[in-house]
């Protein structure tokens, strides 16, 4: 049941995400569908009945009369189409054209011992013409027929002297009486087509199916990552810390509109108890849960696939929340390529981790403190020629050490891993990794790739951080009501139904003896 209420979750995400597409498939057919019945000529229907009655005597009549009149109507019905009767109504009603197109105009159906003939044309009065002219000329054409032979058969009777015979005079007389109008066709007031109405439904029907087989190739052919149960449906992908299979899902953080230029970072002190401050105690939270798993950890190093997916924002996010918990945080940008720390505080650069390894300064040179009281920041400095032999030195790994002794946790920042090997040869060197997904466009084959990658350095994978996460997307809008404990406003009004994962975390710090920052932190 909960399986099965998750995908029902997953199907509403995916019609709430794609609704304006059905919208636009149904509204668009109709309209189509609506201006075509109305450009199309109205076509009116008139039917004239013709009864059958075959070899009957007075009286009601034996069921192998019925039967014999049932067979007779559906032998008369494909005479009623030949030439020569399409020719005949052609010259009453002095029509414009031929017997092909009249024949396109009249059809002809024998329920039981009654022949319907329906005639069909944008006159009304014309169509109820035709069908009565189509009865009239058969039957009269029948009788002309049967009256013929009739003659032709007295007339060899006369030879012998015969002039008057009794069933000639009942010969005649049955054939007056074998085919009959019982229902002349009167002028319709409506036409039968277009059914405007009926089109219009039929249009809508399909425009919604069409959307619906859009929206499924588009979601079956996309690649990203929807949701974190995604994650333990692709082959391959296994955190080390994990016993379940599967990357765990360490958090996820919504997206935020910035001005160009800026990181979504919660520096300020009122911004402690905002909806992104919250999300990332949560993955500090959890972060101290993974760790378990593996004896403890006070390196980490945050990466991600591809650019762009918001690696550093989230590096100085947790490291900003883990200081403001009670831990002393050192952040180092170990992205000696593009490097952006410094810009995320506001630093200068001309003197980072480069010089550090260089020699020409010191470890307390380089760490620089934020308006966060227990977090120091190490930028990158001067940008090397190479910056994979730099972090693949000796020197790196001696500084990681130093600087974890110095702190409780020490967080790297990374170039991707699916661009550079930056991210690979700083892994060994740290005790764990988190890898940073953009909810909006990560993919599944980037994000296999960077794991089966990152594993062959035998590091173990915490989990991932789902960023960028819309309230729109699949799924992400019950996860964010979940993760979030505090109103987007900064004060301390609480969500409605929402968990305390800030009075959570600070409960799981008293239970482990940790203290708690100071709010001014």
């Amino acid at each position: 049941m909960e399986e099965r209420g998750l995908d029902l979750r997953a199907y509403g995400g995916i019609l709430f995400k794609w609704w304006w597409v059905f919208v636009v498939g149904g509204v668009g057919a109709a309209l189509v569908a609506y201006f075509v019945s109305s450009a199309m000529t109205p076509i009116y229907e008139a039917t004239t009945k013709v009864l059958v009655q075959g070899g009957q005597a007075p009286g009601v009549p034996t069921a192998s009369e019925v039967q014999a009149s049932e067979r007779l109507a559906s032998n008369y019905s494909d005479l009623i189409k030949n030439r020569p009767i399409l020719e005949g109504v052609i010259r009453s009603l002095s029509l414009p054209y031929g017997p092909a197109t009249l024949s396109g105009k009249i059809s002809v159906s024998s329920p039981r011992s009654l022949i319907r003939i329906t005639a069909k044309d944008p006159d009304p009065r014309l169509a109820a013409d035709l069908a009565n002219s189509t009865a009239q000329t058969f039957i009269d054409d029948f009788q002309d027929r049967q009256f013929t032979q009739i003659a032709q058969f007295q007339a060899s009777l006369g030879q012998y002297g015969i002039t008057q015979d009794s069933s000639l005079i009942s010969a005649q007389a049955a054939t007056m009486g074998t085919l009959s109008i019982v229902e002349g066709a009167i002028p319709p007031s409506a036409p039968s087509s277009p059914r405007t109405g009926l089109n219009v439904l039929l249009a809508v029907l399909l425009g919604l199916l069409v959307a619906g087989i859009v929206v499924f190739v588009v979601e079956y052919m996309d690649d990203s990552i929807k949701s974190a149960e995604d994650l333990g449906r692709i082959a391959g992908l296994v955190s080390s810390a994990s016993a379940k299979g599967g990357l765990s899902n360490l958090g996820s953080v919504m997206r935020h509109r910035v001005k160009a230029g800026l990181f979504p970072v919660t520096l300020d002190s009122g911004q402690e108890h905002s909806a992104t401050a919250e999300a990332y105690k949560y993955l500090g939270l959890n972060l101290e849960f993974a760790a378990l798993g593996i004896g403890g950890i006070k390196t980490v190093l945050v990466t991600s696939a591809l650019p762009g997916e918001g690696k550093t924002t989230t590096a100085a996010n947790l490291a900003i929340s883990l200081a403001r918990g009670g831990k002393s945080v050192v952040l180092v940008d170990g992205d000696l390529r593009k490097p952006a720390l410094h810009r995320v505080f506001g630093l200068e650069n001309s003197r980072g981790l480069t010089n550090a390894l260089l020699g020409i300064a010191t470890l307390d040179d380089v760490l620089t403190p934020t308006p966060v009281e227990l977090l120091k920041v190490v930028t990158s400095g001067p940008l090397p020629p190479d910056a994979t032999m730099v972090l693949r030195s000796a020197r790196m790994g001696a500084t990681i050490k130093a600087l974890a002794d110095r702190a409780d946790v020490v967080i790297l920042d990374s170039p991707p891993v699916m661009v550079v090997t930056d991210s690979i040869v700083l892994a060994p060197q740290v005790d764990a990794i988190i890898i940073v997904l953009d909810a909006q466009r990560s993919g599944r084959q980037a994000l296999k790739s960077a794991v089966q990658s990152l594993q062959q350095t035998n590091t173990p994978i915490l989990g991932v951080v789902f960023n960028k996460v819309s309230a729109r997307g699949t799924g992400y809008g019950y996860y964010s009501s979940y993760y979030y404990g505090y109103s987007e406003n900064g004060g301390g009004e609480r969500r409605s139904g929402a968990p305390a994962t800030g009075a959570l975390a600070r409960a799981f710090r008293r239970v482990t003896g940790r203290k708690e920052a100071g709010r001014e932190g």
